[in-house]
């Protein structure tokens, strides 16, 4: 089991639910729990291979029996190989890389049809406990780069995370929106394991072939022009799938070919999918902790003049990712204390907003709320900026909105925004003048900022960089 210290997760949607329909009961032993939830209950099978891989036994002579005595020889070929997915899966742990490359092409009625294409390749290290559960971490790189994306799966809850790049080569990996009820391999890695129930493959229009047990090559095959899966808007076909064998003749890999459909209201989307599984044996699983211990990225602190007041992070699956810092004036500088009770008027919900509180709470969605805050030193000026946001937890948009402090030690500490912008050379006319120039928010919302907020709300969304420009941060809200 693991041991403790969220485009991530592979389209797992129509294909897959179709693919284990199809392939019900498709893994030894008797775990019935669906893949991520991919499967309605009562429509797929066994998903995690947890059975046996001892088939054997003595027989009346008391000598080691045939396991396979009595079958044919392509039904005794296809039990081998799944007891060899079995014997590899309950190793209880495992590195598997995935490569998937598509090809989709999508119609409009009236319009241009448009073609993508590119390569994911995910790489899962997981463990699995006595019950059959499954732990992971599990990361995505486009097109072969570095990893962009990833996923921890920990004690039934799946995080997804997203990396980001930092000043100094540095790493961030911050953590997203969360699912609970998550105990299983991501679909398709699954099918590593997994195999269609022999006494079905007649039934649902699968042609197949079975090979001499061959080290490096197939010697289980299945192929179908049509699945039988096919509705007023949805078709899977030109599946195949093959299992390969390493030097040892232990499971090593199995490829995937299949051709999705959807259409709708006269608009029409194909895609062409390969995937190409391994099991990595040379691979050691990366911990829980690997996304906490790969980020080298040190949140800044500015300790001649600042020191965090609360810094506090609760994901609760479905409800709110919660991920808050919030500064304070350094007691005993000039002017903390007034400067503080600002800071913590201004930002109570963050200051003040606990596990419990966040659990009674009714948000309308699954939301991300987060602050963090920054300081910016010019000459004797020090700025504290602190950024939040709220939006969803799945990526889908945010509003952002800013708090400005500035703070000058000779000056007996805390100025106003008004005074600032003085000690910088800009009056009111030459501040909105500046304010109307800004490009960034012309292209953005074809107005001028000065049409869209009042002198005194734009006082609240300026600073100035490190090279002393001023620079506009104005409140989105959507």
């Amino acid at each position: 089991m693991i041991k403790k210290g969220n485009k991530t997760v592979l389209k797992a949607g129509a294909l897959i639910i179709a693919l284990l329909m199809i392939l019900s009961a498709c893994a030894p032993g008797n775990s019935n729990v669906a893949p991520n939830n991919s499967v309605p209950s009562g429509q797929g099978g066994n998903t995690q291979p947890s059975g046996n891989t001892e088939p054997g036994g003595k027989d009346p002579s008391g000598n080691e029996a045939d396991p396979y005595a009595g079958l044919s020889g392509e039904e005794k070929l296809y039990r081998q190989l799944k007891d060899l997915c079995d014997a590899a899966w309950n190793k209880g742990e495992g590195v598997l890389k995935t490569g998937k490359t598509y090809s989709m092409t999508t119609s409009v009625p009236g319009g241009a049809n448009w073609d993508s294409e590119g390569t994911e390749v995910y790489t899962t290290s997981f463990y699995t406990g006595s019950d059959g559960s499954v732990e992971m971490v599990r990361l995505l790189s486009a097109d072969g780069g570095e990893p962009s994306d990833g996923e921890l799966q920990y004690k039934g809850i799946k995080y997804k995370y997203t990396r980001r790049d930092h000043e100094r080569d540095t790493v961030e990996w911050v953590e997203g929106a969360a699912q609970a009820g998550c105990t299983e391999l991501p679909a398709l890695e699954s099918l590593m394991f997994r195999l269609p129930e022999f006494e079905e493959l007649d039934s649902i229009k699968f042609e197949y072939s079975c090979y001499k047990l061959s080290v490096g090559k197939s010697f289980f095959r299945v192929l179908s022009e049509d699945s039988g899966v096919n509705s007023a808007y949805y078709t899977l076909s030109n599946v195949s799938a093959e299992y390969y064998l390493d030097g040892n003749g232990d499971l090593a890999g199995c490829s995937w070919m299949y051709t999705e459909s959807w259409s709708a209201s006269g608009a029409s989307v194909t895609d062409n999918v390969s995937a190409e599984i391994e099991l990595l044996k040379d691979e050691t699983p990366l911990p829980a902790t690997w996304f906490r211990d790969s980020s080298t990225y040190v949140r800044p602190e500015y300790p001649e003049i600042t020191e965090t007041a609360r810094e506090a992070h609760y994901n609760i699956p479905g409800k709110i990712v919660f991920d808050v810092r919030v500064p304070k004036i350094k007691d005993g500088m000039p002017g903390a204390d007034k400067l503080n009770k600002t800071i913590e008027k201004d930002l109570e919900y963050e200051l003040t907003m606990d596990e419990t509180s966040l659990n009674a709470a009714e948000y309308s969605d699954y939301i991300s709320r987060k602050a963090d805050y920054s300081v910016i030193k010019i000459g004797k000026f020090y700025e504290i900026l602190v950024d939040c946001s709220v939006g969803s937890a799945e990526g889908s948009g945010a509003a952002t909105w800013g708090h400005r402090y500035f703070y000058v030690a000779d000056k007996g500490g805390p100025v106003s925004a008004e005074e600032f912008l003085k000690m910088m050379g800009y009056d009111q006319e030459a501040f909105l003048a500046a304010a109307d120039e800004d490009e960034l928010y012309t292209d953005y919302s074809g107005r001028k900022m000065s049409e869209d907020f009042t002198y005194e709300e734009l006082l609240g969304m300026f600073y100035f960089d490190e090279e002393a420009e001023l620079v506009f941060a104005p409140d989105l809200m959507f």
